[in-house]
């Protein structure tokens, strides 16, 4: 039974079905009483919701003993259960914010019940200005509150006071707008060359004209509390710009690491972007060991309970495939594999299977167990352009040690043809896998015949190459077998 309510309901906590089972059961928001029932029999199953007695005929036979199965009911009950499940969510996210507070401000001043319009506003501004400046959630709800507040002073017709809540209304407006832009400018160092939008980003061509240091210095003067959030973004952002310039980079870490408040979607969120950062210049950054920046952001969002994102209920693979092989490479085998038997859980189902297997792979070739390594890798699956060019290069290098030369030629010259004809892969994933084919020849020429002049030669080489090319460590390492 894999309906849409289950997939719903596997994203539940415990607490959540706990809250759930009141809700369904509650005369106010509940459906009948075999919509309850029907809930009562599925709920046992959680969190998985799979098993030889986790079928439909088995559930129509609980609620309808003795009558024939009717697929039609179930669809019928399963749709029921998921317009609760819907209200459910809604109504708690609801209630975890203020914003019910926003709909009563406007009701207040428009009923022209001052008194108690002002009463709200004082505990509503409270709350969020109570908030981490990083909720960038809380930053668009104050934008969207001081709406009301605008109206409410405008509507007693107090000029001055109307004006600075009009300049609270444009200042919350621009540091979010600000942020969004720097952002932007990150995803395109991360992302343009991959998905070609280069050439159609609106946001980007704003950035060309926008002096950021000297908009970020005025609005901090008028909003302090956002002065934190602010230096953030813009040492990342300058971080992409000029990656030869540690200190960008090492800034914006030092302010997520400080501050303890900073609510888990935002860190995840942030965390995530300076681990693309690390990834794309790990190889090419003399600077600081950039593998061990993944790890310790990794472990800053296994330590602040958010690596597992919070709706979803689920953990990114790209986290997991990264941190093992990372912990892996430092030998800490122990700790990579109860890591992934503590959050295997959390992988989505569609994924499982490959990031498992992804892993497996990893432990065989630890282990030089390089024909297990070679068979996992031949039932993974190619998701994706990077998966495609990826498995090519683990299986090159599994050939070479399995020392499969003639089979490693031929996966060469496929995989040569592969990037010369796919036109849709980024230059940024061709060209070092393009590099890599060039030094790979080279080393396999050394064994056909070997020749000490010619390993002298790739050394000297590969010592002077300026271009990033994949697996430079593997490279490095069989030259100096």
């Amino acid at each position: 039974m894999n309906s849409a309510v289950i997939q719903v309901l596997k994203t539940f906590s415990s607490a959540e079905i706990k809250e759930f089972d009141k809700f369904v059961r509650s005369p106010f928001f509940g459906g009948s009483e075999y919509i309850y029932t029907f809930w009562n029999i599925i709920k046992k199953h959680h969190p998985g919701f799979e098993g030889k007695n986790f079928n439909k005929e088995i559930i129509f036979k609980k609620l309808y003993p003795g009558k024939p199965f009717n697929d039609g009911t179930i669809r019928k009950l399963s749709s029921e259960l998921l317009k609760l499940a819907e209200e459910f969510i809604k109504i708690t996210e609801f209630r975890k914010t203020k914003i019910g507070n926003r709909f009563l401000l406007i009701t207040y001043n428009a009923r022209y019940l001052y008194n108690m319009y002002e009463n709200l506003w004082d505990e509503t501004i409270k709350f969020y200005n109570s908030k981490s400046e990083f909720d960038f959630l809380n930053l668009i709800e104050l934008h969207i509150l001081q709406i009301s507040r605008v109206q409410n002073v405008a509507d007693k017709k107090s000029p001055r006071e109307l004006f600075s809540e009009r300049m609270k209304y444009y200042g919350y407006m621009i540091v979010y707008n600000l942020i969004i832009l720097m952002q932007e400018r990150m995803r395109r160092y991360l992302f343009a060359e991959i998905y070609n939008f280069k050439h159609q980003n609106i946001a980007e061509e704003i950035c060309e004209l926008t002096d950021f240091e000297r908009n970020i210095k005025i609005i901090i003067k008028k909003f302090p509390q956002f002065q934190n959030l602010l230096f953030f973004n813009y040492n990342l952002m300058k971080a992409f710009e000029e990656p030869e310039k540690s200190e960008y980079f090492f800034n914006s870490k030092n302010i997520i690491k400080k501050d303890k408040n900073i609510p888990g979607k935002s860190l995840y969120f942030y965390c995530s972007i300076m681990i693309n950062f690390c990834l794309k210049y790990r190889d090419t950054y003399k600077i600081a060991d950039l593998n061990e920046q993944i790890i310790e952001l990794i472990e800053l969002l296994i330590k602040r309970n958010c690596i597992v994102q919070e709706l979803s209920n689920t953990i990114e693979n790209a986290l997991i495939e990264v941190y093992v092989d990372l912990l892996i490479q430092k030998n800490k085998i122990k700790e990579a594999e109860n890591f992934i038997e503590k959050y295997k859980k959390f992988i989505k189902d569609d994924i499982k299977e490959n990031v498992l297997l992804h892993s497996y792979y990893l432990f065989a070739f630890h282990k030089k167990e390089y024909e297990k390594a070679l068979e996992i890798l031949s039932r993974m699956k190619e998701v994706n352009k990077y998966d495609k060019i990826n498995f090519r290069i683990f299986k090159l290098i599994l050939l070479y040690e399995l020392k499969r030369f003639e089979e490693a030629i031929s996966v060469v010259h496929s995989t040569e043809e592969f990037l010369r004809n796919d036109k849709l892969i980024a230059k940024d994933l061709k060209e070092p896998t393009k590099v890599f084919i060039e030094y790979y020849k080279k080393l396999l020429k050394l064994k056909i015949p070997f020749s000490k002049s010619d390993e002298r030669e790739i050394k000297h080489f590969l010592s002077k190459e300026k271009r990033y090319l994949k697996e430079k460590k593997w490279i490095e390492l069989k030259l100096s077998a």
